[in-house]
């Protein structure tokens, strides 16, 4: 089972390097290792909570909570360790970044294993610094390298939703019609989904600065308490993105408004106009006996200079009604 889920597995030295570890090492590594052990695992794996269990000595409820199928940010004490829960956006290819990956954490003093279901650049970014030798020196740094990096992802996901807001409000401002309402709606839901795990993070991190395990050194709780004030500034930044959206749509929304009032004043005043005249012509066309004018010559034109005259009347009267 463990060859299928074990993504990476290092020794920690204490350096920023280690000892790689295969499947079928990770049982002696565990037992007798001489520094801190990093397993990184596939948690959609079958029969991984009962080696979870058995050889790793998770406990139970923790093991729910590591593969439950759908979590928020948290951080919660165990006596036998610490468990935490963190998000990032997904950088995947042809991925969207709001669609949010979960990498959930088991940690004590000597082991650290990392669970996820989907590939993490945060995750592989530490084992790539392991291999050159510049990774973390212990759990502690690891746990906020980790978080650090996951938060780093976050901020041109973020500017660039910033941007593509500054540029609707540009183009709306110029000509309100080259904008789609669903674009914006689009947008403010991205950035309900992020915020939507951005908050909780921001909660399990600053628990995590707080926590009780001796093993959290000084640096890591600085580090840490960065990465949570940087996360109280996105969420900060997508509530304040969310309502500038908001307005952006009412804006153009009341504009499309206007425009319409505006289309059907028109079309009513000028309905009104020809209402009468209408009514004149449709009159002088009846096809009965007795209608005057028949055999004049200037019947026409006088009927044509009547008009105008109704004409000239009605816009007098409408500009006078303050209603041109």
């Amino acid at each position: 089972m463990l060859d299928k889920a074990l993504l990476y597995g290092w020794i920690l030295d204490g350096q920023g390097g280690g000892q790689q570890l295969t499947a079928a090492a990770v049982p002696e590594a565990l037992a007798s290792a001489t520094g801190p052990v990093w397993l990184h695992l596939e948690r959609s794996v079958a029969g991984l909570d009962d080696w979870l269990q058995t050889v790793a000595g998770l406990p139970r409820a923790a093991i729910g909570a590591l593969l439950a199928e759908d979590t928020r940010p948290r951080c919660d004490s165990w006596p036998a360790g610490l468990l935490l829960n963190l998000r990032g956006v997904n950088m995947n290819p042809g991925a969207a970044p709001e669609d949010t990956l979960s990498v959930r954490i088991w940690a004590t003093d000597r082991l650290i294993i990392t669970l996820r279901l989907k590939p993490i650049i945060a995750v592989r970014s530490l084992h790539q610094r392991l291999t050159e030798a510049n990774g973390p020196h212990d759990i502690a740094e690891f746990m906020a390298r980790l978080a650090v990096g996951l938060t780093d992802l976050m901020a041109p996901v973020l500017d660039g939703m910033e941007e593509e807001l500054d540029r609707m409000e540009e183009v709306a401002e110029a000509d309100h019609t080259q904008i789609r309402i669903d674009a914006l709606t689009d947008l403010r839901s991205k950035a309900s989904l992020l915020r939507r795990f951005l908050a909780p993070q921001q909660a399990a991190v600053a628990r995590l600065t707080t926590s009780t395990e001796v093993w959290l050194t000084d640096s890591a709780r600085l580090s840490l308490r960065q990465t949570s004030d940087d996360v109280t500034r996105y969420v900060e930044d997508l509530d304040a993105l969310r309502e500038r959206a908001a307005i952006l749509k009412d804006a153009i929304t009341q504009k499309q408004a206007e425009r319409a009032n505006r289309t059907m004043y028109v079309l009513t005043i000028v309905a009104g106009v020809f209402l009468p005249l209408g009514f004149l012509t449709g009159l002088l066309g009846i096809n009965v006996g007795g209608m005057p004018g028949v055999d004049s010559a200037n019947a026409f034109w006088i009927v044509c200079a009547l008009l105008v005259v109704i004409v000239i009347g009605e816009w007098l009267f409408l500009k006078r009604r303050g209603w041109l």
